[in-house]
């Protein structure tokens, strides 16, 4: 009995322990108020409204008023004292405005001297909102309304991961994460994700950072990433007045607080400006809210229309407003694809000028907490500042359910065999066997990826790459692969294989053994190269690549010996047999043209040009990213950057085993770096120079060989050279080459009408080679980037070249930074 009594007081004192919780609906005359923000005035603390206005808030003690603010709408205030309801409906009514007399100069609009004031500030304001700490919520949201006509095709290609056409459409993805978001002037920043939650995958993580969607309007540029091909300028550069005009729409009074509405309007269609309204705080000239627009003119990426929104909250301890709740929107229309989303980022618990200890902010930018993906419901219900719709619980239920469903091995194993069966299209595009239970795939590859190929040492040759994959619950992998291929002129098989061991994931460390016997090429090639020679041999007799018989044993070991060395080693035995033209059939015969030999420096030459040769090769490679910053998980680790140059030293050489075997030492220095310009874009430089030592008995396979082209369509890197002749600048002697880009971003050809309309980029580049005893090269390339969002253009001009040979035309694709 007294056992009975205590349990029931200790369930009373429990229950009526815990806080008060209030729910309810906020609403304006014409329904639902999104995301409004519910703020507990003495705490400090507070919740969002949910799409659908619904809120849910557990009181901290000593609450005694709520306030429920909104941009556009004037914040009301409720006691919560004697509230005897635990759920509330709240009106918001829209902000009135009066237009204040405020000092004029010139005949301007009265925001001029508002912007003006708030321009005196903005190296104070920059310089206190860099340094602090906060808790932040963010919720990410994306759905397909519409989907393209021709949209039954990728469920044939899907090969059964998407059941019909209907699956394709809906929310594709709904993700919430919550976060430590730490920010130390001038750019030190660190985001430690505590949950995440993903729907429809419980064992990954959730994109959403608060890094990548943060604005600080005081910054001069305002940078969304992939978002957009330039920088935003901010209303509040320096130079704002020659962008943007400002309009006061009228002035209201907050919690006994002055704002003003100030409209802002970019000056030039084509600049990247944004569009809308920013909220100036009286005396202080603080930004304390902004609502705006960029729109597709304004180089948006895949998106036609980004909207921004922020509402700031009032710090009196600090004196400052700071962020509260943050929203980036977007309208897409990709492909066919038409649908929206959202980010939508809480902040709380802000602490201006924290104490950190030394060290605090490192190269990890973001760090993913382990565990941080396997929150419960209970957690979420309870943490999640913003409740979530009926679609959105909806969402997470279909999902979940349909994942942990598939989990099971049985249903995995099911599911496989049925994308496991074999089609006659997969003797083109290639085929993959899986097991996901077990971890392991194994891939063929098609006649589409270089299966069939002709060249004039081997003739038609037909080929295929067996790969099998396997991880274990560690995320090591091993990689095996086997590449057999037959020369029907040659009458020869080439036989190649290597097996890989990724036995560190976080450091990417790595073993690596390649064996080979077969063709090799003399200089290391390009993407597509096999494919275009083909065509360009079998059409326009034109045989680019020169190949040589090789049989060798090497040994590869990667490491990333620490954040920003990474280092490769390779020692290998190789043996070398010269190779002559076995095949000159063409197809077409009308260019006039006359296959070469496969004598690079003698095309005239059919005989073998040397004779059997040996190396023992080593090579030695260490790559500097000073300062690299990186992203944590807890499996991985993924590079982010660095904002100094790339270096990278290397040094090979062959060791005589024999009199007659190869000897040489090459050492070379490279330095890569992209140049962040703002509005002008962005500048890609790579510079390189190397030299060899007591070079004896060497082929020309130990060269130093520059990227060349003589095709139309060109796949080259920046250290790529136009019009270029792939073997003539081929060198052992001492050599520098420079290469640079300037990626305008359309800073030119926004201003030119219909070019305007199309979002293409120009680009300006100057590469240029210099070796010991030779005449330099020279280039200047011209080009337009960005056609159909893939496609490059160039007109090169070639120095120190025949009149007839000085301009060259091509196409290619546009190459990631």
């Amino acid at each position: 009995m007294k056992c009975g009594v205590l349990m029931l007081v200790l369930c009373l004192g429990f229950c009526f322990g815990q806080n008060p919780v209030i729910t309810g609906t906020v609403s304006d005359s014409l329904g639902p108020v999104s995301f409004a923000g519910i703020w507990c005035a003495e705490s400090h603390t507070g919740v969002v409204a949910n799409e659908a206005g619904q809120f849910n808030i557990i009181l901290p003690n000593g609450s005694k008023t709520l306030q429920f603010r909104a941009l556009g709408y004037a914040t009301q205030t409720l006691n919560i004292v004697n509230l005897k309801v635990p759920r509330i409906t709240i009106t918001l009514h829209p902000e009135s405005y009066t237009l204040n007399e405020i000092e004029i100069l010139s005949g301007d609009d009265p925001a001029v001297a508002i912007i003006q004031r708030a321009l005196q500030k903005q190296p104070q304001y920059l310089q206190q909102t860099s340094t602090y700490s906060c808790n932040t919520y963010i919720k990410g949201l994306q759905h397909i309304d519409r989907i393209p006509k021709n949209a039954s095709r990728l469920v044939s290609l899907s090969k059964g991961s998407i059941r019909d056409t209907q699956a394709l459409k809906g929310t594709v993805y709904l993700s919430e994460s919550i976060s430590q978001y730490h920010s130390a002037a001038p750019n030190d920043e660190k985001e430690i994700m505590i949950s995440s939650k993903l729907s429809g995958n419980n064992r990954s993580f959730s994109f959403n950072n608060y890094s990548g969607m943060k604005l600080n309007l005081y910054k001069p540029f305002l940078s969304l990433g992939a978002a957009t091909e330039r920088p935003i300028i901010s209303p509040l550069n320096a130079a704002a007045f020659s962008y943007y005009r400002f309009f006061l729409k009228g002035t209201f009074t907050e919690n006994g607080q002055r704002i003003h509405k100030i409209k802002v309007v970019p000056i030039s269609k084509n600049e990247p400006c944004v569009y809308g309204h920013m909220y100036i705080h009286d005396s202080t000239w603080q930004v304390c809210g902004y609502e705006m627009v960029i729109s597709k003119a304004r180089q948006l990426q895949f998106a036609d229309t980004l909207e921004l929104a922020c509402r700031y909250v009032w710090l009196p301890d600090d004196l400052l407003w700071m962020p509260q709740l943050q929203e980036l929107r977007f309208n897409f229309n990709v492909f066919g694809f038409k649908g929206s989303g959202y980010f939508i980022a809480s902040l709380t618990q802000y602490k201006i000028n924290p104490e950190t200890v030394k060290g605090f902010f490192n190269a990890a930018a973001i760090e993913i907490q382990n565990g941080s993906n396997t929150k419960d419901s209970t957690y979420w219900n309870a943490q999640r500042p913003i409740p979530l719709t009926h679609d959105e619980r909806a969402d997470y239920r279909r999902k979940d359910s349909v994942f942990a469903f598939e989990q099971q091995t049985r249903i995995m194993d099911s599911v496989d065999r049925i994308k496991n069966r074999f089609k006659p299209l997969c003797i083109l595009t290639g085929y993959t066997w899986q097991k996901r239970s077990q971890q392991v795939s194994y891939n063929v590859s098609g006649l589409l990826d270089e299966g069939w190929q002709f060249n004039t040492v081997e003739g038609h040759r037909l080929g295929t790459e067996i790969q099998r994959l396997w991880r274990d619950s560690t995320y090591r992998e091993h990689e095996s692969a086997l590449q057999l291929s037959y020369a029907f002129a040659l009458k020869r098989f080439n036989i190649s294989g290597y097996h890989q061991f990724l036995y560190n994931p976080l450091k990417n460390s790595s073993i690596k053994i390649v064996v080979q016997n077969g063709v090799q090429s003399f200089q290391p090639l390009l993407p597509f190269f096999k494919f275009q020679n083909t065509w360009y041999s079998l059409f326009a007799q034109l045989n680019y690549l020169k190949l040589y018989w090789s049989r060798s044993l090497k040994l590869v070991y990667e490491s990333e010996w620490s954040n920003y060395c990474f280092f490769k080693g390779r020692f290998s035995f190789e043996e070398r047999s010269a190779l002559q033209n076995t095949d000159l059939s063409t197809w077409y015969k009308g260019f006039g043209n006359t296959y070469t030999s496969n004598a690079p420096f003698h095309p005239n030459n059919n005989n073998l040009i040397f004779k059997t040769q040996y190396a023992s090769i080593q090579e030695l490679e260490w790559t500097f990213r000073f300062k690299q910053r990186y992203i944590a998980l807890p499996h991985l680790k993924i590079n982010n950057g660095s904002p100094y140059p790339k270096v990278q030293i290397g040094i090979k050489s062959a060791l005589p085993l024999n009199k007659d075997w190869a000897q040489f030492i090459f050492t070379r220095i490279s330095l890569w770096h992209t140049f962040k310009l703002n509005r002008f874009g962005m500048l890609q430089c790579r510079a390189e120079s190397g030299t060899f030592l007591n070079a004896k008995n060497t082929g020309l396979m130990d060269y130093k060989h520059f990227y060349g082209n003589l095709t139309v369509f060109q796949n080259l890197p920046i250290d790529g050279f136009r019009n270029t002749p792939y073997y003539v600048y081929s060198t052992l002697k001492p050599y520098l080459q420079w290469h640079s880009e300037l990626h305008l971003k359309g800073l030119l050809l926004d201003k030119v009408p219909v070019l305007n309309r199309l979002n293409v980029q120009e680009v300006l580049g100057f590469h240029s080679l210099y070796i010991q005893d030779k005449s330099p090269l020279t280039q200047v390339v011209l080009g337009i980037e960005k056609i159909a969002k893939i496609f490059r253009v160039d007109v090169t001009y070639t120095l120190q070249q025949e009149p007839s040979r000085s301009w060259y035309f091509n196409v290619g694709l546009v190459q990631p930074f």
